[in-house]
């Protein structure tokens, strides 16, 4: 199951209302789903990109119906060491 959130107080711009698509899908893992991830997709098989994305906490792959996941090595609501510092 997948649910969609807002989380108000990050200062995003409202989005109209739409008939759309899914750019992508970030899911935070723990370092140790992280490698176990990376592991299963070389033996997969499976390409994926990363962490060679100025943020060395992810990696970026493709689902079967071409949706990209992402996923990311840190905990929810927290700024990655590797991320630009925001004005």
């Amino acid at each position: 199951m997948l649910a969609f959130f807002d989380f108000p107080g990050l200062g995003l711009e409202p989005v109209p209302e739409g008939l759309g698509g899914v750019q992508h899908v970030a899911i935070s893992v723990t370092d140790e789903a992280f490698e176990r991830a990376k592991r299963a997709l070389d033996t997969a098989r499976v390409p994926y990109l990363g962490p060679d994305r100025g943020i060395e906490e992810s990696i970026y792959f493709k689902d079967p119906d071409g949706i990209q996941v992402e996923l990311i090595r840190q905990p929810l609501f927290e700024v990655p060491e590797s991320a630009p510092e925001h004005q």
